[in-house]
């Protein structure tokens, strides 16, 4: 079974993926493209990118350059002490970090105001 945090980094490697066009297919000929570049089997990829398989810290520093990303973003919010969070979560989370990437500044000041005005209301 999957751990939460082999599924954050899964997650977290997926969107990474996405962000750089890579497909998430062996098919593809994304993954063994990525593979090749750290030095790891398509099928090791795969399993990374499924959480079924943890990365050691250099592998994700590999991955990080090889995804032009920061491997800090392949661990965001995993092993955070007391924090259990669902996937559905985890998902939702990234999606909006990714989401307030690509705002303008204005965008994302109302954004903010806008998660504001939930937190007030206590939604």
């Amino acid at each position: 079974m999957t751990s939460l945090r082999e599924r954050r980094i899964a997650l977290s490697h997926q969107r990474a993926n996405k962000a750089e066009g890579y497909a998430s297919s062996i098919r593809s000929g994304a993954i063994p493209e990525l593979g090749a570049q750290i030095g790891w089997t398509p099928e090791s990829v795969s399993n990374i990118e499924r959480g079924l398989q943890l990365p050691s810290i250099e592998t994700l520093v590999e991955l990080g350059q090889a995804l032009g990303i920061p491997a800090s973003e392949l661990l965001e919010g995993v092993g955070a002490p007391g924090i259990q969070h669902s996937p559905r979560r985890l998902e939702l989370e990234l999606r909006l970090r990714d989401i307030t990437r690509t705002l303008s500044d204005r965008a994302l000041a109302v954004a903010v105001a806008q998660v504001d005005v939930l937190l007030q209301e206590g939604i």
